[in-house]
């Protein structure tokens, strides 16, 4: 494995199904020279006023920044978007079928982004100040035919990516495993 790799324990510590997310642990690293990227200290509810700044690996390639990304607060007009879109799949995309059902989810917050394919997992950070909040996790997009590389057809204004609320998944884990929620999120020393 090349030196700036890092891999995980083969232990799965939480998982959910509902806000798909899994609590993974790093390996202790093989060569002594490369530590550990810094922890995350800082999360917080999303401010839907200020935008988001994703980071990540867009497609497997370098880490890239996405920044000016606006998440889109639930509302008529939203709900009004997807219905549009759930209509342009049915006669646009293959077989007939509706790509965009998922977004009904009200855990999923919305956003148009310029990541591609492998971008799971990335942080959404809202910016206050000099403080770096991490408010959010890119958990997919739609049409899923698209970032499945079945149809590449698709305009960049059809498609949407998701993410999964901080809050979501600190409520979710404070519920159902209280003392690893606390070592996620910074509240206990590790």
């Amino acid at each position: 494995m090349p030196k700036n790799y890092f891999d995980f324990e083969p232990f799965i510590h939480f998982i959910d199904a509902e806000l798909d997310f899994v609590i993974l642990e790093l390996k202790q690293h093989e060569f002594p020279d490369v530590n550990f990227p810094p922890a995350i200290q800082c999360f917080g509810e999303i401010d839907f006023e200020k935008e988001i700044h994703l980071i990540g690996h867009s497609g497997g390639n370098q880490m890239k920044e996405d920044s000016c990304v606006q998440p889109m607060i639930r509302n008529k007009d939203t709900h009004d978007y997807i219905l549009s879109l759930e209509q342009w799949s049915i006669r646009h995309l293959p077989n007939g079928e509706n790509f965009y059902s998922a977004l009904h989810d009200k855990h999923k917050v919305l956003l148009h982004t310029t990541f591609d394919r492998g971008s799971s997992g990335s942080p959404g950070i809202n910016i206050n100040g000099r403080e770096a909040i991490v408010v959010l996790m890119l958990s997919g997009g739609v049409p899923t035919c698209f970032y499945d590389g079945l149809y590449t057809k698709v305009p960049h204004n059809k498609l949407v990516e998701y993410g999964v609320s901080m809050t979501d998944i600190y409520e979710k884990l404070r519920d159902m495993n209280e003392t690893l929620c606390m070592k996620v999120f910074n509240l206990l020393s590790l």
